[in-house]
């Protein structure tokens, strides 16, 4: 798992993976997969951090879920990287967002 590795070698970096997955499925993927630095957030039935981000999908068949995404925020809460994908079934580029954050790891 990519962010899994790169939760563990980086340092002063938070990552934190948003699902609209039910909190108790979200739970059980946790434990199941033993994931322990990662931060996995459920916003089951909000649709606040889809709108703030610009991640939710507004029309067609797919209104209401969230497009898969990557955020880089700095410590100061601005979003240095960002990638949307416009389809859901295709991932975005973490390699991309790692290779960001841990650009920004070496200079704090």
């Amino acid at each position: 798992m990519q962010l899994s590795d790169a939760a563990k070698r980086l340092k002063n970096v938070e990552i934190s993976v948003v699902t609209a997955n039910m909190p108790f499925i979200v739970d059980d993927f946790k434990m199941k997969h033993k994931i322990k630095n990662i931060n996995l957030l459920s916003i089951f039935n909000s649709d606040v951090f889809g709108k703030k981000y610009g991640v939710q999908v507004v029309d067609g068949e797919l209104t209401g879920i969230l497009a898969r995404s990557v955020f880089v925020i700095d410590r100061r809460g601005k979003v240095v990287y960002k990638e949307i994908t416009s389809n859901i079934d295709k991932m975005p580029d973490l390699k991309q967002a790692i290779s960001v954050a841990e650009k920004m790891s070496q200079s704090s």
